[in-house]
């Protein structure tokens, strides 16, 4: 949903009233029987107030808390290709869509993935996906053949691949796209891909 500036406020204060405590403070101020204009000073609409304003207060110091911690992670490292079969450290947030990410055993990746290959023969690795549906056993994921021959950084060289694929959604178990690598393509690479939340 989209909040604006004429949903803001009236939310928050309707927000508060869904709680018990709300409730049983605008009743008595609803119930009033004076029949000239209510004051609005009255101690009911000042408690709603405060009510509003320490709700206001501790979705603020969660929101606080919530970019903290994802400038923490924002810092962390993660090997990206940058040219000539050279891969170099670079900070999660100055990846950008369509780089060659290396991901190393039992450490976080920073976004959806699609893999290219695997240091095991086969092409297969696999991922937690704990963050995501919470199930904590591991998921296998295997690498496309047309990339399945990629086991040494030199590899990257001279790689240039297109992937087209649906826009961003909440499945997780649903992926169409395509993707373009010497004339070939390949559809449907759901098993391939590693999703990050």
């Amino acid at each position: 949903m989209k909040v604006d500036q004429y949903f803001f406020c009236p939310s928050r204060h309707l927000l508060p009233v869904a709680s018990s405590f709300g409730f049983r403070h605008l009743v008595p101020f609803v119930l009033r029987s004076d029949s000239v204009a209510w004051p609005v000073s009255s101690p009911p609409l000042e408690s709603l107030n405060i009510l509003s304003g320490l709700s206001m207060a501790k979705e603020a110091v969660e929101d606080w808390r919530r970019f903290m911690q994802d400038m923490k992670v924002n810092k962390r490292k993660v090997s990206i290709h940058k040219g000539d079969g050279n891969f170099c450290y670079k900070k999660w947030h100055k990846i950008f869509v369509g780089d060659v990410v290396k991901v190393e055993k039992d450490h976080f990746f920073p976004a959806d993935l699609l893999l290219l290959s695997s240091s095991y023969e086969d092409g297969i690795c696999y991922v937690e996906t704990m963050n995501l549906d919470g199930e904590s056993n591991l998921k296998v994921k295997r690498a496309l053949d047309v990339t399945l021959h990629f086991d040494e950084d030199k590899t990257f060289k001279d790689f240039y691949a297109t992937i087209r694929c649906e826009d961003p959604n909440p499945s997780l178990y649903t992926f169409v796209g395509n993707l373009e690598y010497e004339k070939q393509v390949c559809s449907s690479f759901l098993h391939y891909i590693f999703f990050n939340l």
